[in-house]
């Protein structure tokens, strides 16, 4: 399945080493987690230890935005920022 509106990736970038890397976005996770607040909910949950601290290096920052932005569709354009 192709996933035009999401361009099949996410962006992981490590503010410790400076490290960036693009990684492929299941298909499965688009169409069970719909939208950036889903995947917003999703990515960190499989990404982030749960001992984490709050503002430790091991915690996850999420920035997504919706998958009609761009559109003429009703508040499209607003985005979601995720601190865990």
């Amino acid at each position: 399945m192709s996933i035009p509106e999401y361009h099949g990736r996410v962006l992981e970038a490590d503010l410790s080493t400076g490290e960036i890397k693009v990684v492929p976005l299941q298909a499965e996770d688009v169409l069970l987690y719909l939208g950036g607040r889903g995947l917003g909910t999703k990515l960190p949950y499989d990404r982030m230890d749960p001992k984490a601290g709050t503002l430790g290096p091991d915690n996850v920052i999420v920035i997504a935005t919706s998958p009609l932005i761009g559109s003429q569709a009703p508040t499209a354009a607003r985005g979601h920022i995720y601190y865990y």
